[in-house]
């Protein structure tokens, strides 16, 4: 995917499945969660670049292939997501460079739900035999 090279990375899909897992719950997971997963430390610089890198490398990700943005369902210890999940929805043409806070938090819960929506599928399952 250009400009995101990690997105083969071990951290990658580690972070992409808790994502997942927090979507299909109808939940959210916290950056230092997420941090604790791939070996970041849980508070600093290094852990916000590396973090933000990936999620947006995901988010960027999930756009392309007609999904919604997954970051949307990470959070800081505060349960809001950063503001680089807003400047990352600029960059994509997603939200209007000049949209107010209201219509921000509106994106945010129409992608939050939308994942929700996704990643809720049932998967088939056999019937079990008699």
């Amino acid at each position: 995917m250009e400009g995101f090279p990690d997105y083969e990375t071990v951290e990658y899909h580690v972070i992409y499945g808790a994502l997942i897992d927090a979507a299909r719950h109808q939940g959210t997971v916290t950056y230092q969660n997420l941090a604790t997963l791939v070996g970041l430390p849980t508070v600093g610089s290094h852990m916000a670049n590396r973090l933000g890198y990936l999620l947006g490398a995901i988010s960027a990700n999930e756009i392309n292939q007609g999904r919604p943005m997954l970051s949307a369902v990470a959070v800081n210890a505060q349960g809001r997501v950063s503001d680089g999940f807003f400047v990352l929805a600029r960059q994509l043409k997603l939200l209007s460079e000049t949209a107010t806070r209201d219509e921000e938090m509106r994106f945010l819960s129409e992608h939050r739900n939308a994942s929700y929506e996704v990643w809720k599928q049932t998967f088939y399952q056999p019937k079990k035999s008699k």
